[in-house]
């Protein structure tokens, strides 16, 4: 005998919404949430830098998902681990104060812009403004230093060759000489009022600002003055 089963089926689906309808409603979480951990080491680190002139970009390393630390009825508490360096990953304690405290290992970069070769330059080279650029980078990583205009590095001579990208680094340049031996040279002896000037030749090689020995060529006596600029000394 056929027997029409739509009744049948649209009853058990009556019990399983009623049943549906009748679950209590599921638990708040009693587990403290990972990511706000992660949060409060992050806001605390910031905060520490806030008035660093880079943009600082803040990462909290990763927690086991398997954790399970109770939730905290508090805001949570956040601490430098141990000494904190300025541009250095660090360790931040992040706690609920009295239940539990967590480790968070923090990467930090400090992003500006430095000077970067922007082509090949070989040693001895005098740097000139085409040879140079600006790019972005973590100078948290740049432990030897770093200039931030390229005027800092222009007229400069390179110790060794770089590629481009490279990072210039102050050990990377060395002044370029402004007078060598033997050659001739403008001295000046300068006062409030007036200006003397007068020719001699350099006895030894000197970079802009250094101290050095010449003879002035109309009286042949040894003097000592200061490079202050090309193929020119002032008397002091």
């Amino acid at each position: 005998m056929f027997v029409n089963s739509f009744p049948i089926r649209l009853g058990l689906l009556g019990i399983a919404v009623f049943l549906s309808c009748a679950q209590p409603a599921r638990a708040e979480s009693t587990t403290q949430s990972l990511e706000a951990i992660r949060d409060a080491a992050r806001q605390y680190v910031e905060a520490l830098h806030k008035d660093a002139s880079s943009n600082i970009v803040v990462d909290p390393g990763y927690i086991d998902s398997r954790l399970r630390l109770a939730k905290c009825d508090v805001p949570l508490q956040a601490s430098s681990a141990g000494v904190t360096r300025r541009n250095a990953d660090t360790s931040v304690k992040v706690q609920c104060p009295g239940s539990w405290r967590l480790f968070v290992p923090v990467k930090v970069k400090f992003q500006t812009s430095v000077v970067v070769l922007e082509a090949p330059v070989a040693r001895g080279s005098v740097l000139q403004a085409r040879h140079l650029a600006t790019r972005v980078r973590d100078v948290s990583r740049l432990a030897h230093g770093y200039y931030q205009q390229p005027a800092q590095a222009i007229g400069q001579v390179m110790r060794r060759p770089g590629v481009p990208g490279t990072v210039l680094t102050p050990s990377m340049l060395e002044p370029a000489v402004m007078v060598r031996k033997g050659q001739t040279v403008r001295l000046v002896v300068s006062a409030r009022s007036f200006q003397v000037n007068a020719s001699g030749r350099a006895l030894e090689d000197a970079v802009e600002g250094q101290r050095l020995q010449v003879r002035n060529l109309s009286s042949e006596r040894i003097i000592e003055g200061v490079v202050i600029g090309p193929e020119t000394v002032e008397i002091r």
